[in-house]
């Protein structure tokens, strides 16, 4: 990586360059910027390429498989970051619908008429999202799973089990394995989704979405 020294290096250099400028009658002619009142030097440094010491110590070939490693990295935490921000606006709605569903099933009392509210929920849902959601890739569907898990602090199969009963939660989950997912993933911002969590504080920095809880 090309850089400019921004370290005391700088200062050692500048120092370096004022005491050995060109001499004209016994004086030091030198270029100078001036701001406000003040005339102060100007030095130019020359650009240094700072390699890392384990690759100073590789070899042709170790070296071509470093890069390769970080280029494959670079490109997989941007596809990341991509699946990330399209699946993140519905773990949040998922994350409202819950705190509603929740809220509500304290103050309905009947059996009957929490089985009514639920049905009709998701049959808003499904008309809203149903069509969005089934154009989404396997990898965005596993991010979503992260997601909503992150959001709600429930894993995708205890919502549905919650939802719909256990039987169709099992059924879901077998499903879901067959495409690589699994709908018992926990969240997990400290380890395996470091990285998940980063981007999800970056989309909330941005200010454009508000979580529910």
């Amino acid at each position: 990586m090309r850089l400019k020294f921004i370290t005391i290096l700088t200062l050692c250099l500048c120092v370096s360059a004022l005491c050995h400028g060109q001499s004209d009658g016994g004086k030091i002619i030198k270029s100078a910027v001036i701001i406000g009142q003040d005339t102060l030097p100007q030095t130019y440094l020359a650009t240094v390429t700072i390699m890392n010491p384990e690759l100073l110590a590789m070899n042709k070939r170790q070296r071509k498989r470093y890069y390769s490693k970080r280029r494959k990295r670079r490109a997989a935490y941007a596809k990341l970051k991509r699946n990330v921000y399209k699946t993140y606006p519905y773990a949040v709605m998922a994350g409202k619908v819950m705190f509603d569903l929740d809220s509500a099933m304290v103050k309905i009392r009947s059996k009957d008429a929490k089985k009514m509210y639920k049905k009709h929920k998701e049959k808003e849902l499904m008309k809203q999202y149903k069509g969005k959601l089934e154009n989404l890739t396997m990898s965005q569907g596993k991010v979503l799973v992260i997601l909503i898990a992150r959001e709600t602090g429930k894993d995708c199969y205890s919502i549905i089990k919650e939802l719909k009963g256990g039987f169709n939660a099992r059924m879901w989950q077998t499903l879901a394995a067959l495409f690589s997912n699994n709908l018992k993933r926990k969240y997990d911002p400290k380890d395996k989704d470091a990285a998940i969590e980063t981007i999800c504080q970056e989309i909330e920095a941005s200010g454009k979405f508000v979580r529910s809880n």
